[in-house]
């Protein structure tokens, strides 16, 4: 599935998503996702994300996820968040997770934590 929304008082303002999915059965499914939302009063405030899931059943099987978001007075202001996870049952899975923040008053103020798991 595929849509798409522009909003009636500013046609810069819009929803998009898209998703993928595939037989329970199969084991090379996946639910795709991705959106992007621009905020009425600002065009360059947005959140987009992006994720991926395969079946739980095959060992190679993740979660992928991506997010920006822009703060309406600074431009500069974002967090951003990227993570992945691997089956239990796969050794080489881990959890990995990253995001940066810049502060409203100091663009070169950010904080940055990091977490990678393995087995």
């Amino acid at each position: 599935s595929y849509s798409t929304v522009l909003a009636d008082d500013n046609p810069t303002h819009h929803q998009l998503s898209y998703s993928t999915v595939l037989a329970d059965d199969n084991p090379t499914r996946c639910w795709l996702s991705y959106s992007n939302v621009l905020a009425d009063d600002n065009p360059i405030h947005y959140r987009l994300s992006y994720s991926t899931v395969l079946a739980g059943d095959n060992p190679t099987h993740h979660r992928l996820s991506y997010s920006t978001v822009l703060a309406d007075d600074n431009p500069n202001h974002y967090r951003v968040s990227y993570s992945t996870v691997l089956a239990d049952d796969n050794p080489t899975r881990y959890w990995l997770s990253y995001s940066t923040a810049l502060a409203d008053d100091n663009p070169e103020l950010f904080h940055c934590p990091s977490r990678r798991q393995s087995n």
